[in-house]
């Protein structure tokens, strides 16, 4: 009996609530420092990497062909040696619009994390794309923030 009381004591113990986590990068990077990239380098390679992934791209959020000594081949999402894919597309819908995000107005670059931010002004809206490469792990984690800057409650 004395074994079920403290187990069950560990367990309320156990479930006590803890801080909640930050929900996104935006959240994560608030007090972090960063470098905002210039407009006239949107066109110029950025690189989000860990460890084990990487992805190469540009700071507009394309993915257009790069590289030298392998020509065209070395951007993209890498698990070295290891090409995953080339790149990827995103595209967000408004009624009968879409807005392609691979022609980004901004550029900024933190630590850990880096992010693409589309104006979609006609719609009112912000979109932020953000991408992290955790160190030990095969994998990218890519977040869209999407922001209503209009009055309109959508």
């Amino acid at each position: 009996m004395r074994i079920i009381l403290i187990a069950v004591l560990m367990l309320i113990l156990g479930c006590t609530k803890t801080a909640t986590p930050p929900s996104s990068f935006k959240t994560l990077a608030a007090k972090s420092p960063s470098i905002a990239g210039k407009t006239a380098y949107l066109a110029s390679p950025f690189v989000t990497a860990g460890n084990r992934i990487y992805m190469v791209g540009h700071q507009d959020g394309s993915f257009p062909d790069l590289g030298w000594h392998i020509k065209g081949e070395m951007g993209g999402i890498w698990d070295h040696p290891i090409k995953l894919m080339d790149g990827f597309d995103l595209a967000v819908l408004h009624e009968n619009d879409t807005l392609t995000l691979n022609n980004a107005d901004r550029f900024v670059n933190y630590p850990f994390t880096n992010m693409h931010e589309f104006a979609w002004a006609e719609k009112n809206l912000n979109i932020q794309r953000w991408q992290f490469v955790p160190d030990d792990t095969e994998g990218i984690i890519i977040q869209l923030a999407i922001e209503n800057t209009g009055d309109a409650k959508e």
